[in-house]
């Protein structure tokens, strides 16, 4: 075998194997949050060892853990098998380092919120001396010839290759953003104040008024609206998109927004409500609530067509212990599905919207703000949700801010729900065999390599500034900074690699 023939085959199984690997060990530990309070739990389980060990046990969990280092075992098989190595030798070399990847696995998950097995560590040693005896039992494999036609097939195409690839990431990093629209609210859910339909979340306080608009209100718009106070319409200035406004000046309550549906607010039977015997406004008090005649059609419909919301709200809470959270405001059925709500938990606001990716009950969308409210002041809510991006202001002033973007919603796509399933796993199967591919195939010149690596980044960032340029959305710097990470472990990992290559060359294993 000529050199380059043989440094190709290595560098091409190398790169496959480390990747492999390095799959493995993001998977079985993400999202990486050790503490040795878990494995302070191992150890005051004092008459379960076995049942710790062991673990829980299923069959699909067994073949999963049996499957899983197959490839691992067909790798590194692979790497012997041309030089001729004994099948004996190779099979204990392989068993030996399965056992080892496995163990490293399972002790390094004691340390995680995770269950360790060693019925795990025995299937994943099988599964790599399996991988071993694949190899070496198919008499016509011949890992040289394959591998160095992956190589040739890679360098071929490289740029066409990393041209679709890149684009493809950008485009799967593109969508959250689009996701994010009122399409799925329903239509048949009625708008509630004070309570959830159920009449199992009441608030209780003064509501003094209630506006909400079709479209994201900006800080001067809010400071405006501040201003004026809780006895007056909202004037003219910021009236634009004005849906719905609610005064509170009797009851049942009138809507004075824009619409022309008319969404009279009635108080249900047994409940304690009051006007206010001063200007606008009323008391709810013990387990009360005002809901709609009929479902307001029209608002959704108004609502999708632009898939913004704001909503503001006068308010003085009766007391700091309520939770659930207790509903303020509320379109919805029951607490397991709405299409958007407003409510109290103790001194904070908790805010949820609908939308195909945050599901019926809103509640991955959900944002709760700092400790901000009293009982002792009338006080003004303003929550707005914009295609991912939702803000809470208190008093006109901004008070909480998060953009629910690529790195929060990419994962829902495909319904990884599971939170050690979330971006770190996501991103990671998406750029980390972009960044292999280039630090592979691209250059044997190393600041060739390095420049190109780069690429990892590029769907990151150019996904950030499409939501900033179409959707005014902040720059997610999460995922960009995740990329950064998967970068710096390309890198080193390379550099691991090739110093492999040159080890293997050297005592000519290949």
């Amino acid at each position: 075998m000529n050199n380059t023939s043989s440094t190709d085959y290595l560098k091409t199984l190398m790169l496959l194997l480390m990747m492999y690997i390095s799959f493995l060990y993001v998977y079985a530990l993400s999202p990486f949050r050790f503490s040795r309070f878990y494995f302070f739990q191992y150890l005051l389980f004092r008459k379960g060892y076995l049942a710790t060990l062991t673990g829980p046990i299923s069959s699909l969990d067994f073949l999963i853990n049996l499957v899983m280092l197959i490839p691992v075992g067909v790798l590194i098989a692979s790497l012997f098998k041309t030089r001729q190595v004994s099948f004996k030798r190779v099979f204990f070399i392989t068993t030996v380092l399965g056992f080892i990847l496995s163990a490293t696995i399972e002790v390094s998950q004691m340390f995680l919120p995770r269950v360790t097995s060693a019925i795990d560590i025995l299937n994943n040693t099988a599964g790599t001396s399996f991988g071993a005896y694949l190899v070496y039992s198919i008499k016509s494999f011949d890992p040289q010839n394959i591998f160095n036609k992956i190589s040739l097939l890679m360098k071929r195409y490289f740029f066409p290759i990393l041209l679709g690839y890149s684009f493809f990431i950008t485009v799967i990093f593109s969508l959250p953003p689009l996701f994010n629209n009122f399409n799925n609210w329903n239509e048949n859910y009625l708008l509630l104040v004070g309570n959830e339909g159920t009449k199992n979340r009441p608030w209780e306080g003064n509501i003094y008024k209630l506006s909400i608009f079709n479209r994201l209100l900006k800080q001067n718009d809010i400071e405006k609206y501040f201003a004026e106070g809780y006895s007056l319409k909202t004037g003219t200035g910021i009236s634009n998109g004005l849906l719905l406004e609610y005064l509170f000046e009797n009851l049942p309550v009138q809507n004075n927004g824009s619409i022309k549906e008319s969404l009279i607010l009635n108080v249900q039977a047994g409940s304690q409500v009051k006007k206010l015997p001063k200007g606008n406004g009323i008391s709810i008090r013990g387990n009360s609530i005002l809901q709609s005649q009929k479902p307001p059609v029209t608002l959704i419909k108004n609502l999708k067509r632009t898939d913004q919301i704001s909503i503001a709200v006068w308010i003085k809470p009766q007391h700091l212990k309520m939770v659930g959270p207790a509903r303020i405001v509320s379109l919805s059925a029951d607490p397991g599905n709405r299409n958007f709500t407003l409510g109290q938990t103790q001194d904070r606001i908790n805010f949820r919207v609908r939308t195909p990716l945050t599901g019926i009950n809103g509640s991955k969308v959900s944002l709760t703000s700092s400790p901000i409210l009293n009982s002792w002041a009338p006080q003004l809510i303003v929550a707005t949700f914009d295609r991912g991006e939702v803000k809470l202001y208190f008093n006109g002033k901004l008070t909480g801010n998060r953009v629910f973007n690529t790195s929060f919603y990419l994962p829902l796509l495909i319904r990884f729900t599971k939170e050690r399933y979330r971006i770190i796993s996501f991103c990671f199967t998406l750029l980390f065999p972009l960044g292999w591919f280039v630090w592979g195939f691209s250059s044997d010149k190393f600041w060739k390599r390095l420049v190109f690596t780069f690429s990892v980044l590029l769907p990151s960032i150019f996904s950030s500034l499409f939501s900033l340029l179409f959707f005014q959305h902040s720059i997610d710097l999460h995922l960009i900074l995740l990329s950064c990470v998967i970068f710096f472990l390309v890198v080193v990992g390379g550099l691991f690699c090739d110093l492999l290559i040159i080890l293997l060359n050297r005592y000519k294993l290949s």
